[in-house]
């Protein structure tokens, strides 16, 4: 009876690995990413040791509670938040949800918005494009609109420079994720917000007119977009 037993255990576990097995491939099928990304994507997974101890606690901490109140209330709603929307919290925002779709997260949903309103600045445009994004210009003008795909399924993301209590964005129970030190310092209350973190980004604007623009904008982004994959991973493994 004991060999049974044993033989029987072996083949549920067998089995059930097998299930988890499909099931994570099916979710890459359900939201497979563009080819154009598999190189920056894959870039941005290996470059997790480059993520200095102390930002992996910060991360680390996101992650946690990210998941616990997931796995409560089956979504949950992170809004990046710096003072113009226009660099730092519109790539969040982006990898962010990126990183969900590759994980098969689908209950996480990335937003951004600033303490006040400018335009996605077109330096960011570009830098998304360069990593392998697909984006169209959907709306002209002093606060143009862009749509963003990062796969053939997944439904594409609007950019625009909003507030980030903006009517499309999440108005209560949401974590506010602060990528600027003014926008923390300028906006110590977020209202409507559940949690409040810290994650602070240099701004690539300092070289905004210089030969080392494109540079610092692929630079941040690499950053940013690594920081999200690990984010995201951390939640993945914490909600099996």
């Amino acid at each position: 009876m004991a060999g049974i037993s044993r033989f029987t255990v072996l083949a549920v576990v067998v089995s059930l690995v097998l299930e988890s097995s499909a099931m994570a491939e099916k979710r890459k099928d359900d939201i497979r990413l563009l080819m154009s990304l598999e190189s920056f994507v894959e870039q941005a997974i290996e470059g997790k040791n480059e993520i200095a101890e102390a930002r992996r606690q910060e991360l680390d901490q996101l992650a946690r509670e990210s998941a616990s109140w997931l796995k409560k209330q089956g979504t949950v709603e992170l809004v990046f938040v710096c003072t113009h929307n226009s660099r730092r919290s519109q790539m969040a925002q982006v990898w962010a949800q990126v990183a969900s779709a590759h994980y098969g997260v689908t209950g996480l949903r990335a937003y951004s918005g600033g303490t006040e309103t400018t335009a996605c600045n077109t330096r960011t445009v570009r830098a998304l494009k360069t990593a392998g994004l697909a984006v169209d210009s959907r709306k002209k003008g002093e606060n143009p609109v862009y749509q963003v795909r990062f796969s053939e399924q997944a439904k594409p993301l609007q950019l625009f420079s909003k507030t980030y209590h903006d009517e499309v964005n999440p108005r209560e129970d949401f974590f506010a994720v602060i990528c600027c030190s003014e926008a923390d310092t300028n906006c110590p209350v977020v209202e409507g917000t559940s949690h409040r973190y810290a994650l602070h980004y240099l701004d690539p604007k300092v070289s905004d007119e210089t030969p080392a623009e494109a540079e610092t904008y692929m630079e941040r982004n690499r950053q940013i977009a690594r920081e999200m994959f690990y984010l995201v991973s951390s939640i993945s493994q914490a909600i099996r």
